[in-house]
């Protein structure tokens, strides 16, 4: 967890977050850092960036990391996949749930990913 320090240079997304209910189709990620997989869910998703939970076992990665964010449609089709930067961990019950922020922001329009958008 951040502590008071780290949290203080921390900016927030500012552009509206869509929430993945946990009632809905699981959507999988996969955050790739120097060769680590870590293979997460999708919690939130942005234009800027997402937030995915990763199971314990799988471990965490750092605030300060830079890699690669698959986000895989749950339908036949292409994922989505983007550089990223791990902003922030936070370790809550037996997840980490990991804040990423693109290098460049994603359209989520006309993505299966929009459905979610149009939920707001």
């Amino acid at each position: 967890m951040a502590n008071r320090s780290e949290k203080k240079g921390f900016s927030p997304r500012k552009e509206p977050r869509f929430s993945v209910p946990a009632f809905s189709v699981q959507i999988a990620a996969i955050l790739e850092i120097d060769g680590q997989q870590y293979k997460a869910r999708l919690w939130d998703v942005s234009l800027s960036g997402c937030c995915i939970a990763i199971p314990d076992k799988e471990g965490s990665p750092v605030p300060g990391d830079h890699g690669q964010v698959l986000i895989r449609n749950p339908s036949p089709g292409d994922p989505l996949v983007s550089n990223a930067t791990v902003m922030w961990m936070d370790h809550v019950g037996s997840a980490y749930f990991v804040g990423c922020k693109y290098d460049k922001p994603i359209e989520l329009q006309g993505t299966f990913l929009s459905v979610y958008e149009q939920k707001r």
